[in-house]
């Protein structure tokens, strides 16, 4: 019976202290929640927001003040260009003296050679009585064609149609042709040029313009009749 009861007491003290220790750690719990709440809540409630701090202004314009416009800013002032310098004028040379020269007497001019005077009339065997007007003198590769009607009448009709180009100087162009037994007028070519295009291709037309010349003489016994036309 005894074994009994000190059994239950023995229970009962053990009920009390194991409520004791958890009572003990409830409390401290409790205590701790309480620290942890009062220490956060401050930082977890937002700071109540600063008022806006502003200032008025009102904007009155310069005139209403009685302030004028403020006076432009004169233009900068162009910095003056350097003079150049001025030229170093240069010694001038002495003139070397003078001697006078003896005055002689112009030699006289030199008469053509017969050769160059055949050569611009045409060929080493061409005739010399054929002149034409406007200084175009003829000449034949016969030296028998002697039939002076015939000669003025060809250096006519070249004359006619010889329009000499606007050029100065003494110019000279020498055409070739062959005369056919009728007249008619082939091979017409440039023998010497004057060395200006124009002035050649002028001396040219003055042939063909010509053409066909007249029929040659029935006392002239060969077929053609080679002619060089100096046009100057």
């Amino acid at each position: 019976m005894s074994v009994t009861v000190d059994s239950v007491l023995t229970h009962r003290r053990h009920v009390a202290a194991r409520a004791s220790r958890l009572g003990v750690w409830g409390s401290l719990a409790v205590h701790l929640g309480l620290g942890v709440a009062v220490i956060a809540t401050p930082l977890l409630t937002p700071k109540p927001s600063e008022p806006m701090r502003f200032v008025s202004v009102a904007l009155v314009s310069a005139q209403a003040l009685g302030v004028r416009d403020p006076e432009p800013a004169p233009p900068p002032k162009a910095e003056p260009k350097p003079a150049p310098p001025a030229p170093v004028p240069t010694p001038p040379k002495p003139k070397a003296a003078s001697t006078p020269k003896p005055q002689t007497a112009a030699p006289p001019k030199p008469k053509p050679a017969a050769t160059e005077l055949r050569r611009r009339q045409g060929s080493p065997t061409g005739s010399t009585t054929g002149t034409a007007a406007l200084g175009a003198r003829v000449g034949f590769d016969n030296p028998n064609f002697k039939h002076s009607y015939y000669i003025d009448r060809l250096t006519a009709m070249l004359a006619s149609q010889w329009q000499r180009p606007s050029l100065g100087g003494e110019l000279v162009a020498l055409v070739s042709f062959t005369i056919q037994k009728s007249g008619a007028v082939s091979d017409i070519r440039v023998v010497e040029s004057s060395g200006y295009s124009s002035y050649d291709l002028a001396a040219l037309r003055a042939v063909q313009q010509a053409a066909p010349l007249p029929p040659l003489p029935q006392s002239y016994r060969q077929a053609t009749l080679g002619v060089t036309v100096e046009f100057i």
